[in-house]
C-alpha cells in the first residue's frame, strides 16, 4: 500500500460522521495519522469541511 496522505483524513473523518455522527476532532485525527505531517492532516479537515461543511449548513438552513 502506499504512502498515506490527506485524502485518508477526509475518508475517516467522512467514514466516522456516517458510522456515529460525529465528526472527529484534530486531536483524535493527529493520533490516527501520526506518519503525516500536520499541515498534511490539516488539508484534510479543510478537504472535510468544504464537502461537509456547506452540505450540513445547506441542510440545517435549508
Amino acid at each position: 500500500m502506499g504512502r498515506r496522505n490527506y485524502w485518508h483524513v477526509y475518508n475517516y473523518m467522512r467514514r466516522k460522521l456516517i458510522d456515529n455522527g460525529k465528526q472527529p476532532e484534530r486531536p483524535e485525527l493527529l493520533n490516527e495519522f501520526i506518519d503525516l505531517d500536520p499541515d498534511e492532516v490539516d488539508e484534510g479537515i479543510a478537504e472535510f469541511e468544504v464537502a461537509y461543511g456547506r452540505r450540513n449548513e445547506a441542510v440545517s438552513h435549508g
